[in-house]
């Protein structure tokens, strides 16, 4: 009884396979493949560029910003910050998060506490998490930068002692 449901079990998985493999025409790897190729695959390098391309376009109104700000020490300054922690984000749309966050703050602190004060307290609370969180990536990225500096020290100091230039 053991053998023959075994049997029956193996043969069912067998054909399984001979189906999936009939239906998919395409393998996985020449799936994984056509994407980096010019002529095949689910998404072309072109259509894939274009969708990236419309995805990362700014708005009307973030360029208003950029051009408004260009060269002040703010823009200098938020850009170095932003840069620093790592975030691809520019001063225009750095800035826009700040208000936003601002606005969105007052107006849950003004339902949850039922008052303009309270709404006015947390709107100006608001204005301070946008950079708190950008300090905290900063010294995110700065801590592992520090891990790996003596590792990476300690490899050019056997490297030149091995004698490679």
């Amino acid at each position: 009884m053991i053998l023959i449901l075994g049997g029956g079990l193996g043969l069912l998985l067998l054909l399984a396979g001979v189906v999936v493999s009939l239906v998919d025409r395409r393998s996985v790897v020449d799936e994984r493949l056509g994407r980096y190729s010019e002529s095949g695959g689910l998404i072309s390098a072109s259509s894939l560029d274009e969708a990236e391309q419309k995805k990362n376009q700014p708005s009307a109104f973030s360029i208003f910003l950029d051009r408004l700000g260009e060269g002040t020490d703010l823009y200098d300054a938020i850009s170095h910050h932003l840069s620093r922690a790592d975030v691809k984000f520019r001063p225009s749309e750095y800035l826009m998060l700040i208000v936003t966050s601002c606005l969105g703050m007052g107006l849950v602190g003004t339902f949850l506490g039922r008052s303009i004060g309270f709404g006015i307290l947390s709107a100006i609370l608001g204005v301070f998490v946008p950079p708190l969180y950008i300090m905290r990536l900063q010294k995110k990225r700065l801590k592992l930068f520090d891990n790996q500096l003596g590792d990476m020290l300690n490899l050019m100091v056997n490297g030149l002692r091995a004698g490679y230039s």
